[in-house]
């Protein structure tokens, strides 16, 4: 029974770093600490594998969140795209 608890403890640690990820990635501020699951768990118990999975697929809803923001700051750095108001933009029709 322990390995279960020490499982079931393992994923609420992750649950928790992924809200508080998902969190920064919608509100900004300070990014937070990013720790590694125990690798001394041994297998995971069949009864937490609905969660695990759950929890695996957020965290890579979360991992393609962060690659479009890169993507998309890379491509404000280059100048190919904006954010907000830009200059105005006149065309010479007579030309």
């Amino acid at each position: 029974m322990r390995q279960l608890a020490t499982w079931a403890e393992a994923l609420d640690s992750y649950e928790r770093r992924l809200e508080e990820l998902e969190k920064w990635v919608a509100e900004g501020g300070r990014r937070p600490e990013v720790l590694p699951l125990p690798s001394s768990l041994g297998p995971l118990p069949a009864e937490l594998e609905a969660r695990a999975a759950e929890l695996l697929r957020r965290g890579r809803g979360l991992e393609d969140r962060l690659g479009a923001l890169r993507e998309e700051q890379g491509m404000l750095m280059m100048g190919r795209i904006s954010r907000g108001r830009t200059a105005p933009c006149y065309l010479d029709r007579s030309a």
